[in-house]
């Protein structure tokens, strides 16, 4: 089960329980009231998860070396080994994200909820992590470092929008300054293919791609469909993204209010 949400759930309920492990229903149990916490929309659905669905993944996760049964009581219970627990800490905090950036801010506070619970459970069970393993965890459950990564990408993207949109703008122009002068379109679009250079080019040129559609319909793609892109899709992207930066800046500087988390005791 490939899902942040999932991962949250195994990690919560693995630093809720003792050495003994955890069983099925407290990962269903996290899963439910993370599910109250995301799904906030009108008419949203929860988690559309079931229990067999739970136990598929804890026994796949088993046999993958990932986690461990515990004995053999009935329901059984779980223990993340330690490379079930580096991974999905890894997994949780991976880049990139989606758009919706939902998936960035509910990581962000399970690392702030959870990250001294977890080490606590570290420090508890030492003999079996090594000082490499606390120093990934640490490294993983640092939500500075976790905030930064997301403001560098945000920042990355801004930056890359920006250019599609100045370069969008700038062959519109062309087209038509091209078309003024009574410049073959065949040669306008080569000229705008090698100046500016779309995303795919490399797999098929644009003046390829224009060939696809009739031809009464490849000036329209080329200027008014091209302008409909910046101004209805990048441009509000763009404010999204821009949005989104400064909500994360402003994250630097609040303070949350789980207590600090304890250092790893090596």
């Amino acid at each position: 089960m490939n899902s942040k949400h999932f991962y949250a759930s195994v990690l919560a309920a693995h630093s809720s329980s003792m050495l003994d492990g955890f069983r099925q229903r407290e990962v269903r149990f996290y899963m439910d009231l993370f599910s109250n916490w995301v799904f906030v929309k009108i008419n949203s659905e929860p988690f559309p998860l079931h229990n067999t669905q739970i136990m598929r993944s804890l026994q796949n996760m088993v046999r993958l070396g990932l986690a461990r049964k515990m004995g053999r009581k009935n329901p059984p219970r779980y223990k993340l080994t330690r490379a079930g627990l580096i991974q999905m800490l890894n997994d949780l905090v991976s880049l990139p994200l989606n758009d919706s950036y939902s998936e960035f801010f509910f990581v962000y506070q399970f690392i702030v909820n959870y990250k001294s619970r977890i080490i606590d459970l570290l420090n508890q069970d030492s003999k079996h992590f090594t000082k490499s393993n606390y120093l990934d965890v640490e490294f993983l459950m640092d939500e500075k470092k976790y905030l930064h990564r997301q403001m560098e990408l945000v920042n990355h993207e801004i930056r890359h929008l920006k250019e599609r949109i100045t370069d969008s703008e700038r062959s519109i122009s062309l087209f038509y300054e091209m078309k003024a002068n009574k410049i073959d379109s065949a040669k306008i679009f080569k000229t705008i293919e090698t100046k500016y250079p779309y995303e795919l080019n490399n797999q098929k040129r644009l003046s390829q791609l224009l060939q696809e559609i009739p031809e009464p319909l490849r000036e329209r793609e080329i200027t008014e469909a091209n302008q409909n892109r910046v101004n209805l899709f990048w441009k509000p992207k763009l404010q999204h993204l821009e949005s989104f930066g400064q909500i994360l800046k402003s994250m630097e500087h609040t303070k949350s209010t789980e207590k600090k988390a304890k250092k790893i005791d090596f």
